[in-house]
């Protein structure tokens, strides 16, 4: 039985790698301080890092946002309503790895557990 739920277990995750690391979409996970919790490959791709350079860092102070302290003051506020249960949207434009700017459709959403308190911020962007 044991053995079984470990299956399930890895075969869950395996779909979660799955969606979340093939996806088009540059998506991550936050906790409600907006620290990053997770990023997926094409959010790391899109501006050239690795992993290990944003996790546990503030959302705002990474290099996603490090070309306008604008951006980033906006983030951190959209940080915040996102953690008191509003989704939040805005575009802003970015330079990708290529330096070439982009336009970028983002969103935070609150993730609500089963009491409808929110417990994770899942950070959206779509290239548009």
């Amino acid at each position: 039985e044991l053995n079984r739920k470990s299956q399930e277990l890895y075969r869950s995750e395996q779909k979660f790698r799955v969606i979340f690391d093939q996806t088009f979409q540059l998506i991550g996970l936050l906790d409600l301080d907006g620290r990053i919790i997770e990023a997926n490959k094409t959010a790391l791709q899109f501006i050239g890092i690795e992993q290990a350079e944003v996790l546990g860092r503030p959302f705002w102070e990474t290099a996603w946002w490090a070309h306008s302290p604008q951006l980033q003051d906006q983030v951190r506020a959209s940080v915040k309503k996102a953690a008191e249960g509003e989704f939040v949207r805005f575009e802003a434009s970015h330079p990708g790895v290529d330096g070439r700017m982009r336009n970028i459709d983002y969103s935070i959403k609150p993730v609500l557990d089963e009491n409808g308190k929110v417990v994770l911020l899942i950070p959206e962007g779509r290239d548009i």
